[in-house]
């Protein structure tokens, strides 16, 4: 669980919360959170106004209330969580031809300690099984999309079926800064989040498309600061690159 700290009067936290001048501001990544799962995120809220309280407990958020004056800057800084990197990744395709080997081979389990122990990224695993028509088939398919590894800095949401909502989903995308998935997906977390860097798995097949990435779905993933592999050229080695290319810019 997080416990996140911020002061002001009620206009303050209207501005940080809605004013496009404020539009990336932590607050509303943690809001967007814990909306998601409220056993999340604790906020601490410093203010004389009673109604600053109101708009967190309203939304049924998790808040504890202080006086403004009892807000002490060197201890509990509320802009240190920004430093918090956060990697959305979605290994999975609801399309059978698409499956990627990595996703139940071990690969996934390596990203994701290379993500966190090399880089210092939380790390969204986002997946459910749902069934689906594929294609007119007649029968829904229902792919596997599930991982077991737990561990520290880790959102495993194959894990909790349950609560893996919708909203959960967007709400991971926008918080992160990064992506990494499998073919389409990419325009999905990109317009939720267009400043996101994306690292995107393609089928070796898809070689054979002619001007793929000049697709509306892929347009822009082949150039920087995007990386776009096919499957079997994937290594931990070009996943490093990227993060450290990136890391340094």
């Amino acid at each position: 669980m997080f416990e996140v700290h911020y002061q002001g009067g009620l206009g303050d936290f209207y501005c940080y919360m809605f004013s496009p001048h404020f539009t990336n501001h932590s607050i509303r990544r943690h809001i967007l959170l814990a909306l998601a799962d409220p056993s999340l995120i604790v906020f601490h809220i410093y203010s004389d106004n009673p109604a600053s309280m109101e708009i967190f407990t309203g939304l049924g958020l998790q808040c504890i209330p202080h006086k403004f004056s009892e807000y002490k800057f060197d201890t509990m800084d509320p802009h240190s969580i920004l430093n918090n990197k956060y990697i959305f990744l979605h290994p999975y395709t609801s399309t059978p031809i698409k499956m990627w080997p990595g996703a139940t081979d071990g690969t996934l389990e390596k990203i994701i300690d290379c993500l966190i122990d090399e880089f210092g990224y939380y790390v969204f695993l986002w997946g459910r099984n749902i069934p689906a028509l594929y294609f007119g088939k007649d029968t829904p398919v229902s792919l596997e999309e599930h991982c077991s590894h737990k561990r520290n800095m880790l959102f495993n949401a194959t894990l909790e079926q349950e609560s893996s909502t919708a909203l959960n989903m967007l709400s991971s995308i926008y918080c992160s800064d990064r992506m990494i998935c499998l073919d389409s997906a990419a325009m999905m977390a990109r317009g939720i989040n267009p400043d996101q860097k994306v690292f995107s798995l393609f089928p070796d097949y898809y070689r054979e498309v002619p001007d793929l990435f000049t697709h509306y779905y892929y347009k822009g993933l082949d150039g920087e600061p995007n990386k776009s592999v096919y499957y079997n050229e994937f290594t931990l080695d070009i996943l490093r690159e990227w993060m450290k290319k990136e890391e340094n810019s």
